[in-house]
């Protein structure tokens, strides 16, 4: 569709300019109005049937990366003589006060969990207006792409790679462009505040939000260090900036996208070398869109307690045990010191997140959702298909046809940090 003299993009999970839908059909568009609003819900106090848990939605580390990602995004749209409207509130509400004339048009990015759903609906009876695109994004092998109908979607990962990889070298992974200079808006909004924020030293995630360190991490890691030859063997580590990409955090806000990446991976394997690094990382990659697949076809399932198959669980509500959980003091080491770390840094390596996860079900005994929750709170990569799914696929109630991932830390431990390097870090100085 091509979009009226007055277009409004609602920015959600895809705060960039690159590979952006919406900039492609602004050919008729006079005005373009670029917003984003940040909804209360987001900050207000989490509780599961009824069970309040002591914590807001959306932590500092979270919400600070988030401000940097949009102080980024408007200062870009400036440079392209446009700007960002950024707002608090009820989304439907504030989008609906910016639609002054009948030839508006709206775009956005649609979502597949309970909350987005219920937002983007009330969004568009809101407004009442014809012209509304709402697309599908954030995916690495768009649905339009997919080798089979969606209604078929494998409920196992590995049926689901098999079948895309079959067509892996044939892919094309192209992005879309940015244009130099864009409709302007009806006026200039008020400059984004930026607060300082002081990285712990410690930290293996030191960078800030935004397309652009995103996409300046991207060159590093492939084309300036090439540390993506070493991802492979490298990922299970814990300790410094280069044992993985460190790319979720930008692609969780969407602004970084998987076509980017795997179109640069692309680049690096023609212009470079490709190994089993660069596969793993196209794996991973994967793994994100299966995760996002599987929640747009089972929705509000991915937060019932009996998760996507109806299963029974047993389980403890205790919030001292759980609290413990939360601060790292528990009788392992190895999960203390990945909880000290996600709570110092909002960031933990893939390897701690699968003990401390495993631990607090299975070890613990406690409703898997506090845990998920507690991930949400505190991650500046919180990704609602990859959190909850990683988290069903540990207690047994997900995609894992070995019906859950019980770890044992200690051996854990012993296989991927023997010297104990990284407790040195969280729980020795």
């Amino acid at each position: 569709m091509n979009y009226k003299k007055t277009h409004i993009h609602w920015f959600r999970n895809d705060l960039r300019l690159h590979d952006q839908p919406f900039l492609q059909k602004l050919d008729e568009c006079d005005t373009l109005v670029c917003v984003y609003v940040l909804n209360p819900k987001e900050v207000q106090y989490v509780q599961w049937d009824n069970q309040a848990l002591g914590f807001r939605k959306q932590g500092l580390n979270r919400l600070q990366f988030l401000r940097e990602t949009l102080y980024d995004l408007q200062r870009n749209l400036r440079k392209r003589g446009n700007d960002l409207l950024v707002r608090v509130g009820n989304p439907a509400e504030i989008i609906e006060d910016l639609v002054t004339k009948n030839q508006v048009s709206l775009s956005f990015e649609l979502g597949y969990a309970t909350e987005e759903k219920e937002e983007q609906r009330n969004v568009i009876k809101a407004l009442n207006i014809e012209d509304v695109d709402a697309y599908e994004g954030g995916f690495l092998i768009h649905p339009t792409s997919l080798p089979f109908p969606f209604e078929k979607f494998p409920n196992g990962f590995s049926s689901f790679r098999n079948k895309i990889e079959k067509k892996r070298d044939n892919t094309t992974f192209a992005t879309l462009p940015v244009p130099e200079t864009l409709p302007k808006p009806p006026q200039v909004f008020s400059q984004i505040k930026m607060s300082t924020r002081t990285l712990d030293t410690r930290a293996a995630f030191k960078f800030k939000g935004g397309e652009t360190q995103g996409l300046e991490r991207l060159n590093y890691y492939l084309f300036e260090s090439k540390e993506l030859l070493n991802y492979k063997v490298k990922r299970n580590g814990s300790v410094g900036i280069d044992y993985s990409g460190k790319f979720s955090a930008w692609l969780a806000n969407g602004s970084l996208s998987p076509n980017q990446i795997m179109k640069e991976i692309r680049r690096f394997e023609n212009e470079v070398k490709a190994n089993d690094g660069t596969y793993w990382m196209w794996f991973e990659l994967l793994w994100r869109d299966f995760f996002r697949y599987i929640g747009k076809k089972n929705g509000d399932k991915l937060f019932f307690i009996s998760g996507l198959n109806g299963k029974s669980l047993r389980f403890r509500q205790k919030l001292d045990v759980f609290s413990n959980w939360c601060s790292g003091n528990t009788t392992s080491a190895f999960v203390n010191a990945h909880l000290k770390e996600l709570n110092h840094t909002g960031f933990m390596s893939n390897r701690g997140r699968q003990n401390v996860a495993s631990f607090l079900f299975h070890d613990l005994g406690i409703d898997w959702r506090y845990g998920a929750a507690w991930f949400e709170h505190t991650l500046v990569d919180y990704d609602v298909y990859s959190n909850y799914g990683n988290w069903l696929y540990i207690v047994g109630v997900g995609n894992d046809p070995k019906g859950g991932r019980k770890f044992d830390v200690d051996w854990q431990q012993e296989r991927y940090d023997p010297e104990r390097e990284h407790e040195k870090v969280w729980l020795r100085n």
